[in-house]
């Protein structure tokens, strides 16, 4: 398994010159944070999809990463992930996609994410095309719903300002860690088309384009 960490963010509500992923907790930037824990992985190769300010990440965290640059910083996470396509284009494994600004994932997660993928491999005999990270929550107000069909698959995920009444109603959220199956990823990535609203293109797009497919998408409860 690779892992590709999404660090392009402006960080614009934080009001500073400094890329969203450098802002410090106890001394220490957030992608430190992240980066750390996903050393305790059993991971091949991780490399960082940058954007503003590229070169102040690159100095600090130096040559032990690969690193790919996301022209349109306003270009959402798909754009994003398209942006490191090198990276994972002709890798027939799966790819771990994390943003940098997750210093709280436990690596406990993470480890619990990769069993479950390989379970469902050996003990259902089923090739996971993506498992997403999720969270059931008393009051999921503001947060992207996961919405399954009677088999538990995930059909897609929808942002609260376009869910029905009815899927608003689900409790559980989308918790932004996803890992994909490479080739179904590639698949079905170049599909998606930019958000008319905002011109971004939404990772989570695929996870309905991969149900259409037949592909199996499910979620990792936290």
């Amino acid at each position: 398994m690779r892992a590709l960490v999404l660090s392009a963010g402006l960080g614009t509500r934080f009001k500073s010159e400094k890329p969203k992923v450098m802002h410090t907790i106890l001394g220490k930037p957030m992608l430190w944070y992240v980066l750390k824990t996903l050393k305790e992985l059993n991971l091949s190769e991780i490399a960082l999809v940058v954007g503003y300010r590229a070169e102040d990440i690159k100095s600090y965290f130096g040559d032990a990463y690969r690193y790919f640059y996301q022209s349109n910083p306003k270009g959402g996470t798909g754009d994003a992930v398209l942006s490191g396509i090198d990276f994972w284009r002709d890798y027939e494994g799966y790819l771990l996609v994390i943003n940098g600004d997750a210093p709280l994932i436990r690596p406990q997660t993470l480890k619990n994410m990769q069993r479950y993928i390989h379970m469902v491999e050996e003990y259902e005999g089923i090739k996971l095309s993506a498992l997403l990270l999720s969270a059931q929550l008393p009051d999921p107000t503001g947060y992207g719903r996961v919405v399954k069909d009677q088999q538990g698959s995930v059909i897609r995920v929808v942002e609260e300002k376009d869910a029905s009444f009815e899927e608003k109603l689900i409790r559980e959220i989308n918790g932004g860690v996803y890992i994909f199956y490479c080739p179904h990823l590639l698949e079905t990535l170049f599909r998606v088309s930019p958000s008319p609203a905002t011109g971004e293109v939404y990772l989570t797009e695929v996870f309905n384009l991969m149900h259409q497919q037949g592909y199996v998408v499910r979620s990792f409860m936290a």
